[in-house]
């Protein structure tokens, strides 16, 4: 009678689940976001996702994830913006230039020497009427400034004649400047650090 009763039970067990597979049922009944799945095997506790989708495969269910397609299992987010550190890039605000510049006359390329030109000054102004100026010598060709906001400023190069022992260039022979032109990106071309380099266009300084 015994083996009846086990092998009725173990019918009545199959009927009641009649489809192949593993069924879980958790004792902590903790299901902050109602979900269907506990907490503790949630990829998002806190955000309903009965899915559990995780295309990036980092434990962290998509719906909750700020790099969804890029795997990033702690969610750095340095600068508390929507985009985790894995998938984010840094404000256009923490920017550097790199930019090149060509003397030409007719008969092709000369020097800085040719033209009577030592300096070459970058003046940006931004739209909040604050303005940024940086120096190098001519033969850099261009240079870095320290960290400047460059998206949507207005940037004016000129080559200059005037001596070292003029900081800022006082008093000094405007030899050609080039048409302002608006800066208006927001991406970097490459990132060094946290600091993010924009590659501004060649200047043509046509004698």
């Amino acid at each position: 009678m015994k083996s009846v009763n086990l092998v009725l039970v173990s019918l009545l067990a199959m009927g009641a689940f009649p489809s192949a597979g593993c069924i879980f049922v958790s004792d902590s009944n903790s299901d902050k976001d109602n979900d269907g799945f506990d907490d503790s095997i949630d990829n998002c506790p806190n955000v309903a996702n009965p899915g559990q989708t995780d295309v990036d495969g980092d434990h962290v269910g998509d719906l909750c994830d700020n790099c969804p397609t890029t795997a990033n299992t702690n969610q750095a987010n340095a600068d508390g913006d929507a985009l985790g550190d894995a998938c984010d890039t840094p404000a256009v605000d923490n920017a550097v230039f790199n930019t090149a510049w060509m003397l030409t006359n007719g008969a092709g390329a000369t020097t800085c020497a040719n033209v009577g030109a030592n300096k070459t000054s970058y003046l940006f102004t931004g739209t909040d009427n604050m303005g940024h100026e940086d120096l190098f010598t001519c033969s850099d060709m261009g240079g870095d400034t320290a960290p400047v906001p460059l998206d949507n400023y207005t940037y004016v190069v000129t080559l200059l004649n005037c001596h070292d022992a003029q900081p800022g260039c006082p008093n000094f022979d405007n030899i050609k400047m080039s048409d302002p032109q608006t800066v208006n990106t927001n991406s970097c071309d490459t990132i060094t650090g946290s600091t993010c380099h924009i590659d501004l266009p060649i200047f043509n300084f046509n004698f």
